[in-house]
């Protein structure tokens, strides 16, 4: 199974951005994360993800709802988690030049406004599918600057850097995990790979965190089945 560099264009089906994620902390599995996609008459998507993590002294649950445009900007997004025992609730609401995040925490509510310096991603903590589309989206949008232009990342409203396929090889615990379809920059010395074959997220590596996320592509009589893009 080859690994995909895309070149260009939009998603080719909703189907992309469904499945089941299996994240890894120093190679023991920790969680998982499910995501389902209803695809709306006017070509934009509605994404749904459910993640669970549970390691060292975390344990989260949260629910993510995010509504794309048909050229994969997002338009809202929900998120609804529960970690260790305090809840927080998170709405985003997109507009032309800003976006409107409103918190509610035990700490406190908050409600700001961000003005929008590059084109909106939305990448929520702990959400590994709507990172993965907002790669692809960075870098296989329909515009001839999509690598050169600014990304606006929500809910934080930080600006940050997206590159495409390079030669650059991923090593994660003495694994070589080959050449990322994509990479976010999320700070620095913080990179964020994302690998898709087979036109689906294969898998994502966070080398910095020893986070690894692979997907279950098949049961078998044996057990389930990882990707593998090596």
């Amino acid at each position: 199974m080859s690994t995909n560099h895309p070149a260009g264009g939009r998603a080719p089906g909703p189907s992309m951005w469904s499945g089941r994620l299996v994240p890894s902390v120093r190679d023991r599995p920790v969680g998982q994360e499910t995501s389902a996609v209803v695809e709306r008459p006017d070509g934009g998507l509605q994404i749904s993800v459910e993640t669970e993590l549970a390691f060292n002294d975390l344990t989260l649950r949260q629910s993510v709802v995010a509504s794309y445009d048909g050229a994969l900007r997002p338009e809202w997004c929900r998120v609804d988690a529960t970690i260790n025992a305090r809840g927080l609730q998170i709405a985003v609401d997109v507009g032309a030049r800003d976006a409107v995040v409103r918190v509610w925490a035990e700490a406190g509510d908050e409600e700001r406004t961000i003005c929008l310096g590059g084109r909106p991603l939305l990448l929520p903590d702990n959400c590994f599918t709507l990172h993965a589309l907002a790669a692809w989206s960075a870098v296989c949008g329909n515009r001839p600057e999509r690598e050169k232009a600014p990304w606006t990342a929500l809910p934080i409203g930080r600006d940050l850097d997206i590159s495409g396929p390079t030669a650059r090889r991923v090593s994660l615990g003495g694994t070589d995990l080959g050449s990322p379809s994509m990479t976010l920059h999320l700070g620095s010395e913080l990179d964020e790979h994302v690998w898709f074959v087979d036109t689906r997220i294969g898998r994502i590596a966070i080398p910095r965190l020893h986070v690894r996320v692979d997907r279950v592509i098949a049961r078998t009589f044996m057990g389930e089945r990882e990707c593998t893009t090596r």
